[in-house]
């Protein structure tokens, strides 16, 4: 067991190494001096990335802030990835600037943050509640072009893997597929992307049971009636 922790440190260890390569990477292709940038991957409450200005200080020096949530890089394409990023540089360029590009307490982008967003970094905005945001649908192309000239271009699968698998363990467990659950009772059945979580059938007051993976091929040949929340392709 420490030892699959050990390794399992090691390969999110090496994503988040590969994440700030990427992230100085594309802020240095846009002319942007990153000595003063720190750039941290964790978990943010929402959203996919924040820039924090001056948050940090280093000998005495204020250095900028970037934050990336991780999480996007296992269930997001390339593409989103890249908008990310250029969208947090955006805010960087913003206040290196002297621009004012977010409005109401931070919250608001306002009409500066999309000129900047569309002419310096080539993204397309569109409004939102929060004002303008960007967004890699109508612009994929040009985003992936981006993706390809990295260190370490962004596969969302193979980070998603890179976070799951552990050496020597069984396929089932590493599978990003679905894992089926069935109540014991009344037999209706559920699917879940992680394995041993808890589910209650509220009809029979029990928990469901995990099914393995031939025993649930089984039953569905035989025809027996299922529930299912997800597809067996999502992960």
């Amino acid at each position: 067991m420490e030892e699959e922790k050990k390794m399992s440190t090691r390969h999110l260890d090496e994503i988040e190494r590969n994440v700030r390569e990427n992230v100085l990477f594309i802020a240095k292709l846009f002319g942007l001096d990153v000595t003063n940038i720190i750039v941290n991957v964790q978990q943010l409450r929402s959203g996919y990335g924040r820039f924090a200005p001056m948050a940090w200080t280093v000998n005495k020096e204020e250095r900028d802030e970037l934050c990336i949530n991780p999480e996007q890089f296992y269930i997001c394409n390339p593409a989103e990835c890249i908008d990310t990023i250029l969208h947090e540089l955006t805010h960087l360029y913003c206040h290196r600037n002297g621009i004012k590009e977010c409005s109401r307490n931070g919250y608001y982008h306002n009409r500066r943050f999309r000129e900047v967003a569309e002419t310096v970094f080539k993204l397309k905005c569109i409004r939102a509640s929060s004002g303008y945001k960007t967004t890699s649908k109508t612009n994929e192309e040009y985003l992936l072009g981006i993706n390809k000239k990295l260190p370490h271009p962004f596969d969302g699968a193979w980070y998603r893997n890179q976070k799951l698998k552990k050496k020597g363990e069984d396929d089932e467990t590493t599978s990003t597929h679905s894992f089926k659950y069935a109540c014991p009772n009344c037999k209706q059945s559920v699917r879940g992307t992680k394995k041993n979580i808890r589910i209650l059938c509220l009809d029979c007051r029990v928990p469901y049971k995990w099914i393995p993976k031939e025993k649930a091929k089984r039953t569905e040949r035989s025809g027996e009636e299922t529930l299912e929340t997800e597809s067996d392709s999502e992960g």
